[in-house]
Order: C-alpha cells, then structure tokens, then sequence
C-alpha cells in the first residue's frame, strides 16, 4: 500500500468509529425513571435494567405513600394531644372520641384530627 493508499484506509477507519460512535443510546423508561443503555447492549441486560426501573418505581410509591401515612399520624397524635388536655380524657378515649366522631360525620380522621389541631372551631363538637 502506498502512503497515500495507507491515509485513505486510516481516514475510512475513523470515519467508521465515528460513525458507530454517534449511534444514539437505547432510553429505557419507567414512570419519571429513564436510563440510556448503548447500543449492542444483550437483552437480558436490557430486561434486568426493566425490572430494576420497576423495582426502583415501585419503591418510589411506596416510599410516598408511607410519607401520607406519617403526616397522617403525626396529625392525629396531636389531635389526641389536644383533646386529652381539653377534656382531661386519657389518649386512648380521645382517640375513640376522634374516630367516632369521624366516622358519624363522614370524615376523614386525619381531616377531622387536622381541624382539631389547627384550631377551627376552639373546641369542635364531637359528640354530634
């Protein structure tokens, strides 16, 4: 090959490994998760990235309802808090108090323990 010939062959080379270079990634997504896995990549590993995406979502899910249902309670101890000291009733009998309540008015009891603790009505009815 003449130097010349050698130049053409090393610029085709290149001109292939920057073609095969610039070959957009494969995207994987699940719900606000996406992942860019490169081309070639096996399609067990593309079906094990999918189930960990999974995973992680439904990890995610959960992760927030727990954090709803944390909220929630931190609210309803206070409740309970608030009506024991005002009514001079033991936690436990404020919590029934609090449940009936909610249940007779078709509340939610973090809704109804919420307005207890944030003081509507100085001291709501919980008998009606």
């Amino acid at each position: 090959m003449t130097n010349g010939g050698a130049k053409a062959a090393l610029s085709a080379t290149a001109a292939a490994s920057e073609a095969t270079a610039r070959v957009d990634p494969i995207r994987l997504g699940i719900g606000e998760l996406s992942v860019a896995v490169p081309p070639g990549t096996p399609p067990e590993a593309i079906a094990a990235i999918e189930r960990l995406l999974a995973a992680i979502d439904q990890l995610a899910d959960r992760m927030a309802q727990l954090h709803v249902a944390l909220d929630s309670r931190i609210v309803i101890e206070q409740a309970k808090g608030v009506l024991a000291e005002r009514m001079r009733i033991t936690p436990e009998e404020a919590f029934e108090l609090l449940r009936g309540t909610a249940r007779r008015r078709r509340l939610s009891l973090h809704r109804l323990a919420s307005a207890i603790v944030d003081g509507l009505g100085e001291q709501p009815s919980l008998q009606s």
